[in-house]
């Protein structure tokens, strides 16, 4: 299975999507480290255990580092400009990862 990872940078907006089968595995732009990956990959599987048939093709994941943790949150892509909250049919989920320990500190819907 191969997914399409485009980002805009905001903080960082990350979108994953299906690619077709003759296209390179992952598309960064711009690049993102390893480890901002690898952690926006756990918290994605945090978010899969949560709803069932999860399609993260209709989610931008946005992805906010501070000093000692680092959020991502999973927003609609089809919500409106600087609304907060979750507007939308679609569920909205943040996860919340220590950087030194790289345990989930905390996972919650968003409302």
């Amino acid at each position: 299975m191969f997914r399409t990872l485009s980002i805009t940078l905001w903080v960082a907006t990350i979108s994953i999507a299906q690619a077709p089968q003759n296209t390179k595995p992952f598309v960064v732009d711009p690049p993102i480290s390893g480890e901002t990956f690898l952690v926006v990959e756990k918290a994605a599987n945090v978010f899969k255990n949560k709803i069932k048939n999860l399609d993260l093709c209709k989610y931008d994941i946005v992805v906010l580092r501070k000093e000692k943790e680092i959020s991502i949150i999973f927003q609609s892509k089809n919500r409106p400009e600087g609304v907060l909250g979750n507007p939308g049919p679609l569920p909205e989920f943040e996860v919340t990862i220590n950087l030194a320990s790289n345990e989930i500190t905390r996972s919650n819907f968003v409302r």
